[in-house]
């Protein structure tokens, strides 16, 4: 089968649904099915489509809207038996659900995409937001031909938040997490550190990065960290504090994968999860 993944960034960018998309394509080809990729471009010189990790993958343009990221000049889908977009993206909805790529089937995985408006940091967002799941987006969700839950839990805020959910086939699947992915390289183990703290994530703002910043900042005698993740809606205001921090206190690193990867993990004397 042809099956093609449509998400905001995909590897080397580090963040929960880019890792859920990597090991599913992955895992889709060692099934032996035909896997590729439409993503945005964390960096200019990344546009254009180039193969990663075996993957076909191709990055689009961003342009930034009133707080929210999107392709510049849209996503162009290919001929494919199964689209699937990641978290549900209100503005690509429309255009992915009217893409012409076949007769093929539409799937998303919300990834928390609904649960998670309720902490969305812009006000004006965040009604456009509501307001739209309550008239279109029930509509929306409803044209797909499954919806992809990561739990039980969010199986329920789905069916309570659109009610008027009907012919949608919603399967819940639990995120994967196989301990030989993400396993320390064999061999490798160390009790020695560097002394530093490890952030892997996306800056934005609901991963409170500014008020760790800020927490390190107000108190010397806490280590230094490495902020690991593609520039999200808080890299405006961490830039302004690392200004008030010690210059190599906290380091901002955009991407990590591989070797550097597995060398921060094992050398951090602790992982800050958001």
């Amino acid at each position: 089968m042809k099956i093609h993944l449509v998400g905001a960034y995909y590897p080397p960018i580090i963040g929960g649904v880019e890792t859920h998309m990597s090991m599913l394509a992955r895992g889709l080809v060692a099934r032996g099915h035909n896997v590729s990729v439409t993503c945005l471009a964390h960096v200019p010189d990344a546009v254009g489509t180039a193969t990663y990790d075996g993957i076909s993958v191709t990055r689009c343009p961003p342009q930034r809207v009133l707080g929210s990221v999107r392709a510049r000049d849209g996503f162009q889908f290919p001929d494919s038996d199964v689209l699937h977009l990641h978290t549900l993206w209100r503005h690509l909805a429309r255009q992915f659900l009217h893409a012409a790529f076949g007769s093929g089937s539409r799937v998303v995985t919300l990834h928390g995409s609904l649960e998670g408006v309720a902490i969305d940091p812009n006000p004006v967002r965040r009604s456009a937001k509501v307001i739209f799941d309550w008239t279109a987006g029930v509509g929306i969700v409803s044209q797909f031909d499954a919806v992809v839950c990561l739990s039980a839990v969010e199986e329920r805020h789905l069916r309570r938040r659109l009610r008027r959910l009907v012919g949608t086939k919603v399967v819940v699947l639990p995120n994967p997490v196989p301990a030989a992915p993400l396993a320390f390289p064999a061999g490798r183990h160390t009790t020695s550190h560097n002394g530093r703290l490890l952030f892997l994530g996306r800056i934005a703002t609901q991963k409170n990065i500014p008020l760790l910043i800020r927490c390190l900042a107000e108190n010397d005698d806490l280590p230094g960290c490495d902020v690991v993740g593609p520039v999200g809606d808080a890299w405006s205001e961490v830039q302004a504090l690392l200004k008030s921090v010690a210059p190599g206190r906290i380091r901002v690193i955009p991407e990590a994968t591989g070797p550097a990867k597995w060398s921060l993990l094992r050398n951090s004397a602790a992982l800050v999860l958001p």
